[in-house]
């Protein structure tokens, strides 16, 4: 920017460069300080150790005020430019979604993925249509690992099931169901009971696949109950599928289901607390304006689911 050898910028205060170029603009130094809301003295004494600093006298005495000198006037472009380009690293531009052109990246579960994404995704596309969209599948066992290096935005899951040490925010609650064929003939009954849980075979959702077990046959163990599963399947939405015109039976989250004619929506006999489905991200993006307005979006559409 100037003529200082490298080694000199550390004698240099920093701070004295936005008076300099206040001195610039305004070529006075009582306008300078009633500016900078500093004591003409104040100011007088920064130009003294700018002087010194960069060994020109900088500006001269005129009859009208003060006039720069050669090297202080070829300071003044460059020296605005490097102020400016400060002022950004320090102070973020204000974010505008309808100008993002970059890609988010999200990992949900399926649950998540057919409750919430459609408004999500509906709203990004109104909001910030240039902003490209990766939907992943959740797998529990590397979620904190791919959210720390940036291979995920954001996680969506039920509340327990992300790293506990990771800022989250609840999106909405969720309560289970007992799910069957509107033909089943339990979908006449006005009251299941554990008779009736047992008598028919079960579907299972699995996530990580292949799994016969499910809260439900733990708390039928406590009772010395016990229920037949005859399917494991990875997701609630092909059980739903499944259950159509059978005599099978579902545990599984209310949403997931929505107004299916062809599936009958029951209480179960065993009580299952309500969940919460919760939103977690990385600490190192907890405050960067357009992962802040990502999760904002979200939390505007799952209000509203």
């Amino acid at each position: 920017m100037w003529d200082i050898v490298e080694s000199d910028i550390k004698s240099i205060d920093l701070n004295l460069l936005p008076v300099l170029d206040v001195l610039l603009e305004e070529r006075s130094v009582t306008r300078a300080a009633k500016r900078l809301h500093l004591t003409q003295s104040t100011v007088s004494g920064i130009l003294a150790r700018l002087r010194a600093a960069l060994d020109d006298p900088l500006f001269v005495r005129s009859q009208h005020g003060i006039l720069p000198t050669p090297r202080a006037e070829a300071m003044a472009a460059p020296l605005k430019a490097w102020l400016a380009e400060a002022q950004s690293m320090i102070v973020p531009h204000a974010f505008d979604p309808a100008r993002w052109h970059g890609s988010a990246t999200l990992a949900a579960t399926d649950y998540t993925q057919h409750v919430l994404l459609p408004g999500f995704l509906e709203a990004l596309r109104d909001q910030a249509p240039h902003l490209r969209v990766a939907v992943h599948p959740l797998a529990f066992e590397t979620v904190d690992e791919r959210l720390a290096r940036g291979a995920f935005d954001l996680a969506i899951s039920v509340a327990g099931y992300l790293p506990p040490e990771l800022p989250s925010q609840v999106l909405l609650h969720e309560r289970y169901v007992l799910a069957m064929s509107a033909s089943h003939p339990l979908a006449r009954k006005r009251r299941i009971t554990l008779d009736d849980l047992c008598r028919f075979d079960h579907i299972v959702v699995s996530p990580s696949g292949g799994s016969f077990e499910a809260p439900a046959d733990a708390a039928l163990a406590r009772r010395g109950r016990q229920r037949r599963v005859s399917v494991s399947v990875p997701s609630f939405s092909l059980a739903a599928d499944l259950l159509a015109g059978t005599e099978l039976l579902c545990t599984m989250p209310e949403r997931m289901l929505g107004p299916r004619d062809d599936i009958h929506v029951a209480d179960g006999p065993l009580p299952r607390p309500p969940i919460e489905i919760v939103a977690a991200w990385h600490p190192r993006v907890a405050r960067d304006p357009a992962h802040a307005w990502l999760r904002s979006v979200l939390a505007e559409t799952a209000r509203r689911v």
